[in-house]
């Protein structure tokens, strides 16, 4: 097995200006003035194949796996890359602050609309790559069961719980992640393989919030980068 050395991950751009958007089910910041939400995925896309051909993928084996841009179903509004301010996602538990208090995304939709067209700047500060196991009822119509991810630091962070204050809402908890998806990863073979492969079974579940995971085979190296989480039947996965 091809396992790949850790690395910083650097963006093109080291912040973004980005604005407010609104869909179904999110409240999303979203880069200002570049394409449309397709356009933008496709970015994202290219983006981890150079990642990936640079072998800067901590747990990514490119002999076994195989990158494939997001794709968002019409139904759940697609804003594009994003990084969610409030969410309330179809399967999965919404976004609460830090004192446990569960969004509102109606309120949150509302007061959004004094927010539209203003520009803030966000830092990519501290970049480090995740993962996400997510529903598998959405393999399908998502293009995979897994979510590689770019979590930020906490300057990203006091600038993202800035604009949900602006929206009435308290900051998020120390291990909300401030992650934004770049693309689904699966197996050469299709989802189900890749959802019994042994690098997937060993991976922590996930729920939407908080916390993103890294593949154990990778944790040696990258001490302190990612959260191994139990999952919780309680609570579910994303």
């Amino acid at each position: 097995m091809q396992l790949i050395a850790p690395a910083t991950l650097e963006r093109p751009h080291h912040e973004l200006h980005v604005v407010v958007q609104v869909a179904e089910t999110v409240v999303a910041l979203v880069e200002h003035g570049v394409g449309d939400a397709k356009e933008r995925w496709a970015r994202n896309f290219l983006y981890a194949t150079q990642l990936a051909a640079e072998r800067r993928i901590t747990g990514y084996d490119s002999t076994v796996m195989k990158l494939l841009p997001c794709a968002v179903p019409a139904k759940w509004g697609d804003v594009g890359p994003h990084f969610s301010l409030v969410s309330a996602p179809p399967k999965g538990n919404p976004t609460q602050a830090a004192d446990g208090t569960v969004d509102d995304l109606a309120k949150a939709k509302q007061a959004a609309r004094s927010l539209q067209g203003r520009i803030f700047t966000l830092p990519l500060d501290n970049p480090v790559n995740k993962f996400m196991l997510c529903s598998a009822d959405n393999d399908e119509i998502t293009n995979g069961p897994v979510q590689f991810s770019l979590t930020y630091g906490p300057e990203a962070r006091a600038e993202v719980n800035r604009i949900r204050g602006l929206l009435g809402l308290g900051p998020f908890s120390d291990d909300h992640e401030i992650h934004q998806a770049i693309c689904k990863v699966t197996h050469q073979t299709g989802h189900a393989d890749m959802r019994a492969s042994p690098l997937v079974l060993e991976w922590p579940m996930h729920r939407s919030n908080p916390g993103l995971c890294v593949p154990k085979q990778s944790l040696a190296g990258t001490a302190g980068s990612g959260l191994k989480r139990k999952f919780d039947p309680e609570r579910g996965d994303q």
